[in-house]
């Protein structure tokens, strides 16, 4: 579902197509054929995120998951009987991953198990391991990191506390990862790899969805922080423009451009945020050249499009925050999401100047409007078929 468009019995839409009539065929009946079977179709999304059809990824997930659980795939001891058990548990943590990435942009119940005895994928699960499948088993156990977030926001009502236990969580996962998947080494620049931009994409944007989580009476600094995070989001898809990767990325992607485009929409000040217009043009351009391939993408730049053309002012403000509403707690200083140079994303050393003013916003934001750091939205902005209908 990656490649580039090709003669026409090999597009994607073909290939997708031909899968399916094979599986509806009975074609392959060994049980773990069909799972990875299923496993494929539900990385395609054929049809606009908004449409209401059976034929989506959310139901071949749905199949899977079942299938999964009926070979018993949840239980560890079913592994030591199965010829390829790494294939099988890389199906299996490949399907938490769909599911835990479904929850968070559609906005639907997870249908994952919530108990598991499987340990998580390493890299001997498979067959020719390399940077790719080792990004892999860090997503896998980055998307438990991502899972909490989603039951915080079904709650909805998190205090500043968890919020920054959840950040602190985020923190502790970054600054585990091995060197190879570190997007800097100390100042220098790692080469380019689109698997650790992508890793790194889906971390930023885990980011801002727990700064959202913060908006109620919370410190001001989580809007900031989320702002310095879709800066980061638009300086990798930069780099993965530049390499002309852009074709290779999955549909959830245009989710992730909309989740990063939010903060932005609440950044149009040049003291907050100079660069916002370059963001934005590196955002539309991403989503023009993905809606080639994915009709996810035209909807998300339809939504990215309209908030552009939005104020935050337009909006009724849900609280008053201002910058002293609380104390910041010291255990933790939110910069160190951010371990990245000022040169990489400018945004960050705002967010690192306006942290170490305690109460005291940068002298470039004194003379903004008290409500700017006010979240008019609400989780539903984040979902592929929230109320965003420009």
């Amino acid at each position: 579902m990656r490649q580039t468009a090709g003669p026409a019995e090999w597009t994607t839409f073909a290939i997708y197509g031909r899968i399916r009539t094979l599986l509806f065929l009975h074609h392959d009946p060994a049980p773990l054929n069909m799972l990875s079977a299923l496993c494929i179709l539900s990385t395609w999304l054929p049809y606009s995120p908004d449409a209401i059809v059976l034929d989506n990824p959310w139901q071949w997930a749905g199949m899977a998951i079942r299938l999964a659980i009926q070979l018993h795939l949840h239980e560890h001891e079913t592994y030591s009987r199965l010829e390829h058990p790494g294939r099988a548990r890389r199906m299996w943590w490949y399907l938490f991953i769909n599911d835990t990435m479904q929850t968070a942009c559609c906005g639907r119940p997870g249908m994952f198990p919530l108990e598991t005895s499987v340990p998580l994928p390493v890299p001997s699960d498979f067959k020719d391991p390399d940077l790719g499948s080792r990004v892999f088993c860090q997503l896998a156990g980055h998307c438990k990191s991502l899972r909490k977030v989603l039951d915080l926001a079904r709650v909805d009502n998190t205090t500043s506390e968890q919020v920054y236990l959840s950040l602190d969580e985020l923190r502790v996962w970054r600054e585990q990862l091995p060197l190879e998947m570190q997007l800097f080494d100390i100042e220098t620049r790692q080469p380019y790899s689109r698997y650790v931009a992508e890793l790194h994409i889906f971390y930023l944007v885990t980011v801002i969805l727990t700064c959202f989580l913060g908006r109620r009476g919370n410190p001001s600094l989580f809007k900031y922080a989320s702002m310095a995070a879709s800066s980061c989001v638009s300086r990798l898809y930069e780099e993965i423009l530049y390499h002309e990767d852009v074709k290779y990325l999955l549909p959830i992607h245009s989710w992730a451009n909309l989740v990063a485009a939010i903060p932005r929409a609440f950044s149009d000040s040049d003291a907050l945020n100079p660069d916002r217009e370059e963001e934005l043009r590196i955002s539309k351009q991403v989503l023009e050249t993905m809606s080639e391939k994915h009709t996810s993408a035209v909807l998300v730049l339809s939504k990215v499009n309209g908030l552009d053309n939005m104020r935050a002012d337009t909006f009724p403000a849900q609280a008053d925050n201002t910058w002293g509403a609380l104390p910041v707690p010291r255990h933790m200083q939110l910069a160190q999401l951010f371990p990245f140079p000022s040169s990489f994303c400018p945004m960050l050393g705002l967010l690192r100047t306006a942290e170490t003013g305690g109460n005291q916003p940068p002298d470039s934001l004194l003379t903004l409007p008290m409500d700017i750091t006010d979240w008019p939205i609400d989780w539903s902005f984040f979902l592929f078929d929230g109320p965003m209908s420009f």
